[in-house]
């Protein structure tokens, strides 16, 4: 479950044109913990909260443990197409 997170909240960040150095340099952690925090790897609210902060939503917010596919970042369709298994 946590990687299929994981690869939503990145998803959503390539699409609203954010990077994970982005997100690391204006928090002024390195960019290997932001991407552990996506994936579950490591926590941290700060770095949770800035990627909410510019996504628009909390994409680790929901009660069945995957991300939630609306709503999205203005302008961009739900998430729910990336969350189908293969």
């Amino acid at each position: 479950m946590v990687l299929q997170v994981g690869k939503q909240v990145k998803a959503a960040l390539v699409l609203a044109g954010v990077t994970q150095k982005a997100v690391a340099d204006s928090l002024g952690v390195s960019p290997t913990l932001v991407h552990q925090v996506i994936y579950g790897r490591a926590t941290s609210r700060r770095v949770r909260r800035e990627i909410s902060s510019r996504l628009g939503y909390d994409p680790w917010r929901s009660s069945s443990g995957t991300a939630q596919a609306a709503p999205g970042p203005a302008g961009f369709p739900g998430l729910a197409s990336l969350t189908t298994e293969k």
